[in-house]
């Protein structure tokens, strides 16, 4: 089987692994940190310049993760576009179980007619991310850690960082 390097975002998970984008079928046992990373990394290998370029690039990039992260249903709710907190997250992943890991996705593609920058794109998701508190839904629902993650897709790169 052909195996594809993934997108590198080591300062984010630590380590950079390959995904063998032939099969769906993973060597370890999927977690929510290992499905969210895959699928930011098969978002920036599978869409192209051309799918973003005429289109709100922040919806096609959100639909996409959304499908993805739709292998976490056995154990996770995803939902997008919902209110929490003070406003409406872009993805929540919630624990079925309470106790379980949750996590909440602030997408963002820069403003290029704006002149924003990939830096500044992802300080205004992590800004959003603590002035919104859109985590209030995982605490309101049981979840036992809560990861909020500040994703700028910039073309063919993905800046990533973890709020606290």
């Amino acid at each position: 089987m052909d195996q594809f390097h993934t997108v590198e975002v080591d300062q984010f998970y630590g380590v950079v692994d390959t995904v063998d984008f032939s099969t769906s079928v993973r060597v370890r046992t999927p977690t929510l940190r290992s499905t969210a990373k895959d699928a930011l990394q098969l978002a920036l290998a599978m869409l192209s310049y051309h799918d973003v370029a005429h289109k709100p690039a922040e919806a096609v990039y959100q639909a996409f993760i959304l499908g993805l992260l739709a292998t976490l249903e056995r154990t996770h709710e995803v939902t997008s576009n919902r209110e929490a907190g003070h406003g409406r997250y872009d993805v929540l992943i919630c624990p079925r179980q309470a106790g379980q890991p949750g996590a909440v996705l602030e997408l963002k593609v820069p403003r290029a007619k704006k002149g924003e920058t990939a830096e500044q794109a992802l300080a205004s998701a992590e800004a959003q991310l603590r002035v919104k508190d859109y985590a209030a839904a995982l605490r309101e629902r049981g979840a036992g850690s809560v990861a909020q993650w500040a994703v700028v897709f910039a073309g063919k790169s993905a800046l990533v960082r973890v709020v606290v």
